[in-house]
């Protein structure tokens, strides 16, 4: 699959976030490091969006990231206002990858998008668990 062909329209659940000055390196664009920052804050929107809000260390039915690959296509400059979407590509009894593609506000291209393998565990008991109904039912899985 092209990533590159990801559009706008891909993606379900939607956060808006505005880049900040400390977020350049010494280049004057946006840091690559900086990204994960953006896609964790759209993600933990994302959960709070699929009735998912307290994820911690308490709950014996939440989830955890097993990895994260970014793919970069061009860069961003401060300041910049961003809209990151979310959507799940793929479920399984345990886990499920979760696409993030980051865009500029008033722009259609896709400035990065990060392929996320989370797995649905309980805290508690430290292990894995099957997926939680509401994910699956919150969302359409689309193929890879």
């Amino acid at each position: 699959m092209d990533y590159r062909s990801f559009r706008k329209q891909d993606f379900k659940f939607w956060t808006n976030l505005n880049t900040r000055w400390v977020d350049m390196d010494s280049l004057g664009h946006i840091n690559n490091a900086v990204y994960l920052n953006y896609i964790e804050t759209a993600r933990v929107d994302f959960f709070s969006k699929i009735k998912m809000p307290d994820i911690n260390k308490n709950l014996e039915e939440s989830v955890i990231l097993a990895s994260i690959e970014i793919q970069y296509f061009s860069q961003l400059s401060h300041p910049c206002s961003l809209i990151i979407g979310h959507r799940i590509s793929r479920i399984g009894v345990k886990s499920f990858d979760l696409i993030a593609g980051v865009f500029e506000k008033k722009g259609l291209a896709l400035k990065a998008l990060a392929l996320a393998k989370m797995v649905s565990f309980n805290y508690r008991e430290n292990v894995s668990i099957k997926i939680p109904s509401r994910i699956i039912k919150n969302n359409d899985p689309i193929s890879l």
